[in-house]
């Protein structure tokens, strides 16, 4: 399959968008453009935002454009501003919180694991009637462990 230079150049605003609860990640690069070593997204959200502690088995670097976000890394609390870049290896329990009245920041994955996992969660919200079940049963499904779940 060929690959266009439209799906490869992004112009703002455009690419898939994907709504993961409170927060939109719009599509950046995917692993099928990248001999499936990483993609990239751009999540946007607003105050309060951001997933329980989590950990899966693929990594996450964020690189803030916009607001602030407090990022718990294992123990570790940073406080990231634009310009910085906060890296989560795999395996590790993190979260996000954003602190500002909305956040933007560029979220780079290692494999195509976590695109995988936003899709269907985009999928299920969709629809409508998605209980907390039904997004742990999604979670496990693509080897992400909620703490406490």
């Amino acid at each position: 399959m060929m690959t266009t230079t439209s799906e490869l150049a992004l112009e703002p605003g455009q690419g898939n968008q994907l709504q993961v609860m409170q927060d939109t990640l719009r599509i950046l690069s995917q692993g099928e453009h990248t001999s499936m070593a990483y993609e990239m997204f751009e999540l946007t959200g607003p105050l309060n935002s951001g997933p329980p502690p989590h950990s899966h088995p693929w990594s996450e670097t964020y690189y803030m454009l916009d607001g602030a976000v407090e990022v718990l890394v294992g123990e570790d609390t940073v406080h990231a501003v634009p310009g910085s870049c906060v890296t989560i290896p795999g395996g590790t329990v993190h979260t996000y919180r954003i602190v500002s009245e909305t956040a933007r920041f560029l979220v780079t994955t290692s494999t195509m694991a976590a695109s995988a996992f936003f899709r269907e969660l985009h999928q299920a919200l969709a629809q409508g009637a998605c209980s907390l079940e039904d997004i742990i049963a999604i979670a496990a499904h693509h080897q992400v462990t909620l703490s406490g779940a």
